[in-house]
């Protein structure tokens, strides 16, 4: 499977592992993918307080949802991995709340607002994977917050490889404990409230620890359940999360 409809199927793949699709529903929403972008490494995709006309979807590459603060300071409040949506609620903001920023080379699907509200009012299984998103989107924030404000730095770093490493699994062949990781230090500093120096300082840590080799922006995991367990790191809330918010969904 190649090009373009490869792509979009990943895409699919993440939707309907939250949430089965029919294959009508898979039609339908493939439909709406007709206008993507192309942004390079370090482009903005959207500006916080722009109008929001089109809801942006990862299809390549990896983006992050950021906060600016006023002295030049950036928080990564997400990354988002192809087949990820830049905003998850059903009911997106008119303007928007955070940047969103390329961290790689990237295509961006840009589905129109409309029509995505108007595809989830005919097809209440789309809407049902978008609400059963929403909710694994606000069990990664909760956990970030809980690392943020409780985990040492070397913990924090452990469990964001840890997460990304399963996040990866879900919609990308690879081997199991390598993927892709195209993240500076500052960006991995970024989302882990510390500063590039800790960053450098942890991750060498942990190559001298035999636990992570890192080579030409990829990572692979020499003792993932070793690192899992230095973390506390439990997938559930990536994995369960989806049954409870369909349940919900359907009641």
């Amino acid at each position: 499977m190649t090009g373009a409809y490869a792509v979009e199927n990943q895409f699919l793949m993440r939707l309907c592992r939250l949430a089965p699709l029919e294959a009508a529903d898979q039609t339908a929403f493939r439909r709406l993918i007709r206008k993507s972008i192309t942004v390079e490494a370090r482009g903005v995709v959207c500006r916080a307080g722009e109008p929001v006309e089109f809801f942006p979807a990862v299809l390549e590459g990896w983006a992050a949802r950021c906060q600016l603060l006023s002295n030049g300071q950036r928080q990564i409040t997400g990354l988002l991995l192809p087949g990820d949506f830049a905003y998850s609620s059903r009911h997106v903001t008119p303007f928007a709340s955070e940047e969103i920023v390329a961290l790689s080379a990237c295509r961006i699907a840009l589905i129109s607002r409309r029509d995505l509200h108007d595809l989830m009012v005919e097809r209440p299984g789309i809407a049902n994977a978008m609400q059963v998103y929403a909710a694994v989107e606000y069990a990664i924030a909760s956990v970030w917050l809980v690392s943020l404000g409780r985990r040492n730095a070397i913990a924090r770093l452990a469990h964001l490889l840890c997460e990304l490493q399963h996040r990866m699994l879900q919609v990308e062949q690879h081997k199991p404990n390598s993927f892709s990781l195209p993240l500076t230090q500052s960006d991995l500093a970024d989302a882990l409230g510390l500063t590039p120096v800790h960053v450098n300082r942890k991750l060498q840590r942990l190559r001298q620890d035999r636990l992570i080799t890192l080579k030409s922006q990829s990572i692979e995991i020499l003792d993932l359940p070793f690192l899992k367990a230095s973390a506390s790191f439990d997938p559930g809330y990536l994995d369960h999360a989806p049954a409870v918010a369909r349940q919900h969904a359907l009641n």
